[in-house]
Order: structure tokens, then sequence, then C-alpha cells
């Protein structure tokens, strides 16, 4: 019977319970921890490692992340499956001479035309040149389809082989994998299995059936973690920008083009063969990380005097036209503490508007003066909205099909304004009202006391 967990700590001791029961009956247990990208896995494996050591019980992690089989030899696969039928000749030859160059190469630059002409001048006294202009030919195509959510990616078989070792007492060769050159490194580091009671296995297709059926049923818990459309999203973008040397832009058009995809078809069918399915939405420790901490300190105007008083001795140095498109997963309900926000400027007075920017906003600090301070997460940057999607139609059809709705639309008008030397930023936001942002580092505390008590009701006459 499978069962359905919103819960970390529920979820941690439902697997305690079941991992007891088959070291009561096999001596070792191993868990398969499955899921969506950035869903929580490895959190969750952290997790439940101190639940399961803080019960005396000796366990270890081992992630499919460190069996990724690396660029250069995912391209190098595809080609040969797709351009050779299967069988390319001197392929050995080829990835000894590639895989240098490859993993030496920026990763936005992997097998483009500028590096596959330095594999074709390395390789061309080795290779026929038949043999090398097919590869390179293919080498182009897939590049442009490359998807690390693909099962192909993995060395399965060899996660199989090694739990099996591990599980009958044996040692194995810790895989490690570098995401910033998207290649394996070599290691040292042993596991012993004769050490350990618990293997912790996470990873995209742990609970696939390549995997499962290559394994004992009796020998293993298994759990699926989910996570709404807008948390798994945020954790794949934000968690690449730390540890990729991906540019954002390329992930976004990733995920959308192949993840999302990859994840409909071939990671969410694997949940049928869990245990137990965890519900893990974003943290709120998640929610305070951002690349950059912004403060706006702010009054709302009620004070019709003021207004008018603020206009006339003000003076107006820009207006800009924004239009906000707030998205939430279908499933979720509005949340202040976790905006994913699409913003959109106009350059014809608020006729028509065209994408800028698209950001994450997390959870404000509390503050008893008056001012926010929220981490921000910066997505697209103004200018790169067209490096990761055709239009605004093209990102609204994307994002629909990920699973997200656009939950509301917020039009404003900013003006900057120069009052009294300092400058201002008037905010006339739809449905909302009037905000006056106090955007010059430089203006005394006593001023902008004194203009929150004229611009609010105690200011009326």
């Amino acid at each position: 019977m499978q069962i359905q967990c919103h819960h970390l700590d529920r979820w941690e001791y439902m697997n305690l319970d079941m991992i007891e029961e088959v070291l009561a009956n096999r001596g070792k247990c191993a868990v398969l921890i499955g899921g969506a990208t950035s869903s929580g896995k490895s959190f969750c494996a952290k997790n439940l490692k101190i639940l399961l050591e803080q019960n005396g019980y000796a366990a270890t992690i081992i992630s499919t992340d460190s069996y990724n089989k690396g660029v250069t030899a995912i391209i190098t696969d595809k080609v040969e499956k797709r351009f050779f039928g299967g069988k390319m000749p001197f392929k050995s030859a080829i990835m000894r001479v590639a895989f240098p160059i490859v993993r030496d190469t920026p990763f936005e630059a992997k097998f483009s035309p500028e590096c596959c002409a330095r594999i074709r001048q390395a390789a061309c006294t080795l290779v026929p040149e038949a043999v090398l202009d097919t590869y390179i030919e293919g080498c182009l195509t897939e590049i442009k389809k490359l998807n690390f959510d693909e099962p192909d990616v993995y060395d399965l078989s060899h996660v199989a082989h090694d739990l099996k070792t591990l599980l009958a007492g044996g040692k194995i060769t810790r895989k490690e994998y570098s995401k910033v050159i998207s290649e394996p490194v070599p290691s040292d580091r042993q596991i012993d299995g004769s050490q350990l009671k618990v293997f912790i296995v996470e990873g995209l297709y742990v609970l696939s059936d390549p995997l499962i059926k290559q394994l004992n049923r009796s020998d293993f818990v298994a759990d699926f973690v989910e996570g709404s459309a807008k948390s798994l999203f945020l954790r794949r973008i934000i968690r690449d920008a730390k540890v990729t040397s991906s540019p954002t832009y390329f992930t976004i058009q990733m995920y959308f083009s192949n993840i999302v995809k990859s994840y409909n078809d071939t990671i969410l069918p694997s949940a049928k063969n869990a245990d137990i399915i965890f519900k893990n939405e974003m943290s709120f420790s998640e929610l305070r990380e951002g690349d950059l901490y912004v403060t706006k300190d702010k009054v709302e105007l009620v004070n019709p005097s003021f207004i008018c008083q603020l206009m006339n001795e003000s003076t107006t140095e820009s207006i800009q036209h924004q239009r906000d498109l707030y998205l939430r997963g279908s499933n979720e309900s509005p949340d202040f503490n976790n905006l994913l926000r699409l913003r959109e400027i106009s350059e014809d007075g608020g006729k028509t508007f065209v994408p800028a920017s698209l950001v994450h906003k997390g959870a404000p600090k509390t503050r008893r003066d008056g001012r926010e301070i929220r981490p921000i997460n910066i997505l697209l940057r103004e200018g790169e909205f067209l490096k990761a999607f055709n239009d605004e139609h093209d990102f609204l059809r994307k994002v629909q099909q990920a699973g997200f709705i656009v939950d509301r639309t917020v039009t404003k008008v900013k003006r900057k304004l120069k009052y009294h030397g300092y400058s201002l930023t008037l905010s006339a936001i739809e449905r909302e009202g009037l905000f006056l942002e106090f955007s010059d580092p430089d203006i005394p505390q006593q001023v902008i006391d004194e203009i929150r008590i004229e611009a609010s009701a105690q200011g009326k006459k």
C-alpha cells in the first residue's frame, strides 16, 4: 500500500519503521529516494541519515548524480546511436581526444563549432576523415538537444551493481562527478559495505524499472519526492546558478524545453514503485535565501493635500510603465513570501509591453520601522529574456505546460522625482494606490519621518 506524507519528520519516521523491518529480515537495507529534479531528494537523504545514526544504524548516502556519464560520453553515445546506427568506429580514439578538450571548455561552448574544430584538428591523424566528419556533424546537432534529465545520462546498471555489492557486504569505489566541468572526476575513496547497515541512494531514476528490476524487492524501501511546479522550477534554477557554470538563461531554456517533458514522461511514472510519496514544498529557510537583499522604505500616500504639494514641488526625471505577472503552481495557494514575477515594460506609454526580467522574491525580514528587506533571486535580467524564450506567448505557453498559472497581473506607473534635492520614486499601482519610495540613500531620517507624517492620514487637514 502506498502512503502519502506532507511533513518531513513524519516521512523520516515512516522510513525508519520500514527500514527496521527490512533489517530484521535481511541484515542490511537500501533506501531509494527518487523524484523530480530539485524536489529535495538530497535534503531528505541527509535528514534521514541523521535520524538513522541517532538510532544506532550506520548509514551512507549515494547520489546517482555521481554516476552521470559526463557531457562528452553523453553526446558521443547519442551520436553513435543516431548517426552510426549503434556501431561507431574509432569511438575510443575519438573519446580520448575529445574528453580533455570538452572538459576544459566553458559549458555554453562545449561542442560549439570552435570546440569541434579543435577536436577535428586533434583527431585528424587518428580517425578517418569520413568518420570524423560524421562525428562532428552529430555533435553539433546533439548538443542543441542536450538534456541532463534523461535516463541514458546515468549509468544505472553500474548503480545497481554497486548497490548489490554493498548489500552483500563488499566494497566499492565512491563515484564522483563535477557539475562545474560536467564530467566524472577520479576518486580513490571507498565505501565498505561490511561497516554499514543502511545505504541511501537518491536520484532522478532510482525508482525506474531498469534499476528496480535489477534489485531484490525485499532489500529496499522506496520513496518518491514531489513538489509544486513553482518550487521544482525555483530550486532547479537557483541551485544550478550556484553549482554549475551554465548561464541561468540556458538552464531556464533547458528546463522548459527538456526537463518538464522528461519529468512527465520518464520520472513521474516511476512514482508507482514507491512505498511513500513525500510532498516537499519550499522551506522557510529556502525562502530566506537570495542573490541579493533589497531594502525598500516606502509609505502609502493617502493625504490629498500632500500629494498635490509633492507634485507641485517635485521635478519628474523619468516615467516608466510596468506590468507585473505573478505566477504560481496550479495547485498552490497565493503566498506573499514566495513570489515569482515576470516584469514587462512599455516604451509607448503603456500601450504595449515587452518582457524584461524574471525574478523570485522570498520571505521578507520582519521589521518594525516600516522597511522591507527581502531576498531576491534574479532569474532573468533585462536583455536575457529572448535568450530563453521567443516572446511572451512562448513563455506563457511553456509555463502553462509546466503546471503554472498567472495568479494576477498588476500594472504600475513609476515616476522618478527630485523633491527638495532628494531622489524619490512615486508608484501608482493598479487597485492598490499611490506609494512613495525613499530611493535616495542620503536622505536624512528626519526628512523621511516628516514625509511619513504628511503622507499619512495624520497629515489630513
